[in-house]
């Protein structure tokens, strides 16, 4: 397996930011990073105590196949097996009240992947909580959405 980072990012509503994750992971392939950042974005969005979430990720495919059928979908990509990633998510995705799965376009999910490049093998996870890291800010300013000013310090 290799080391692969992933990110992740929660807004409000209003598209404010409500919490971040960067951390490292490992993954055989692109695509089961995809599947564990998802997974990641469910655990932290449970721990918010959030109700009502729509899950975004650029990845067709991993969209695809956990808001499908997942006994029918394409799960096994080389030598990666998902199905048992896919099975955990619809688990965690049971507990929100609704729950929506969207793809979006590489260029609208620059935050997630900056957070990513940030997360080292040798570094642990960190989450934020309501103020996003300060190189983040820019990032997210861009979307043109509300983002609060980052926590000094």
């Amino acid at each position: 397996m290799d080391v692969a980072s992933v990110g992740v990012i929660i807004r409000r509503a209003n598209g404010s930011f409500l919490a971040g994750f960067s951390g490292p992971t490992n993954a055989s392939s692109s695509i089961e990073a995809e599947t564990l950042a998802i997974l990641e974005g469910c655990k932290l969005a449970l721990h918010e105590d959030l109700n009502n979430v729509i899950i975004e990720s650029d990845s067709r495919e991993v969209i695809s196949n956990v808001h499908g059928s997942i006994t029918r979908g394409r799960w096994q990509f080389a030598e990666t097996q998902l199905y048992p990633l896919l099975k955990t998510i619809r688990q965690f995705s049971s507990n929100f009240h609704q729950c929506y799965w969207s793809w979006i376009p590489k260029t609208a999910n620059l935050a997630t992947d900056h957070l990513a490049k940030l997360s080292s093998p040798r570094m642990p996870s960190f989450v934020w909580v309501d103020r996003p890291l300060s190189s983040l800010t820019g990032i997210l300013n861009k979307d043109g959405l509300p983002c609060p000013p980052p926590q000094n310090g």
